[in-house]
């Protein structure tokens, strides 16, 4: 077998390259087959697939969580500065101000939360790491 890669102009091709081609063509192939859901050999025709499948990664990157964070913070402070919150205050008088906190208080804490639960593991570490110096097992951490 040549080392080219067939109907490309370029040469030789690499070793990497010709695996990386060689297991995606399995992997296209296993697709190709005709998968019935009543067959008994289900799961391993998907256990076969899953190494060629990518690995999931983090949707949004932390940086993105705190610069958001940073944002509602800001946002939440600014608003007693706001034209509109003179009218509300006008309106409905100095009792505006506590549910307008509370509501506040309600979106900063689910938002805490919804960073808190999506990056457990990584707290986990972090955590354990600066209390023993080692990093937590994927399994210890989950």
């Amino acid at each position: 077998m040549t080392n080219a890669v067939p109907g490309t102009p370029y040469g030789p091709a690499s070793p990497r390259l010709m695996r990386e081609t060689e297991i995606l063509e399995r992997a296209l192939e296993s697709y190709r087959r005709p998968l019935a859901v009543t067959d008994r050999d289900f799961v391993e025709r998907v256990a076969a697939v899953l190494p060629y499948l990518p690995r999931p990664g983090k949707i949004v990157a932390t940086r993105n969580w705190v610069g958001t964070g940073l944002i509602l913070g800001f946002s939440i402070v600014l608003v007693p500065f706001g034209a509109e919150y003179r009218v509300f205050r006008a309106f409905f008088g100095a009792g505006y101000s506590l549910p307008m906190a509370l509501v506040s208080a309600l979106i900063i804490t689910a938002y805490c939360a919804l960073f808190v639960s999506s990056h457990i593991r990584e707290l986990a570490n972090r955590i354990h790491t600066r209390r023993h110096g080692a990093v937590v097992n994927e399994r210890e951490a989950g």
